[in-house]
């Protein structure tokens, strides 16, 4: 159904950004969390790379990317009866929402 496409789960892990820069964090954030983040959270850069890798790698990705290389879901739900009921109805809403954003866009996937 969907020969030609991929989706691949990426985690960048926990990355210092900016993206908490309109926040007020608490006195008690900035004690703790700061030197927590600044000892064990990755630069953005680096989380960057992790989904660059999984994008530049994605004919041999899996479905989960982490630490950049790919990763082997232990969840076997998605190849049972009920996963592949979840995947088709899935489909088949975003299929929907896509036409009705743009309609006629998904008839060449069919």
């Amino acid at each position: 159904m969907l020969n030609d496409i991929s989706i691949i789960t990426v985690s960048p892990g926990l990355a210092i950004t900016n993206l908490g820069r309109d926040f007020k964090f608490s006195i008690g954030f900035i004690i703790f969390g700061a030197p927590f983040m600044f000892l064990n959270a990755r630069s953005a850069e680096k989380g960057a790379r992790n989904l660059t890798s999984a994008v530049a790698n994605a004919e041999q990705s899996y479905d989960y990317w982490a630490e950049c290389g790919p990763s082997y879901s232990e969840s076997s739900w998605l190849s049972s009866g009920q996963g592949i009921k979840a995947i088709k109805a899935f489909y088949t809403e975003m299929i929907d929402e896509i036409e009705k954003i743009t309609p006629g866009i998904t008839k060449d996937l069919a």
